[in-house]
């Protein structure tokens, strides 16, 4: 990575905003989308909160937020998500993670929190029951981004 020159940084002032809390988060969200917060906005919200308290190389910030908001919105209005659809999924398992995480090494440890499926292997006697995880399958899978028309 090239370093900036020193007579460019002299001239450079850095100033520190610090990240809005809940709050002033909700305040955005109804500014932005000029609504009130919606039941499914609320629980977005909370879930956004759960995944900036992980460690991340590149936590999201306010603007994937609202652009995971605004998928999210889309999949609502078509009936494809409900607020309590999303209060019943994992963090691994959000929608539209992509939105949010734009690093692939974020996604890649996303990924690996993901819970794979518990399959009981076949087996002649209860003794033999074995529990081992699924591969591939809807758990593992990555969902699609919108179509770029998509509101």
């Amino acid at each position: 990575m090239l370093a900036l020159p020193a007579p460019f940084l002299r001239r450079c002032l850095y100033y520190y905003i610090p990240f809005p809390d809940a709050s002033e988060m909700k305040s955005i969200v109804t500014k932005h989308f000029r609504q009130a917060i919606t039941p499914l906005f609320e629980v977005a919200l909370e879930k956004f909160w759960e995944l900036r308290k992980l460690s991340w190389r590149k936590a999201p910030t306010t603007s994937e937020l609202l652009d995971w908001l605004r998928v999210l919105e889309a999949d609502e209005a078509a009936g494809a998500i409900s607020a309590s659809a999303l209060t019943g999924t994992g963090l691994p398992d959000l929608p539209y993670l992509e939105a949010l995480f734009k690093n692939k090494t974020d996604r890649d440890a996303l990924a690996t929190r993901r819970q794979p499926a518990v399959v009981v292997a076949p087996a002649a006697g209860a003794a033999d029951n074995v529990q081992a995880p699924a591969t591939g399958g809807a758990a593992n899978s990555v969902r699609p981004a919108p179509p770029a028309g998509a509101r």
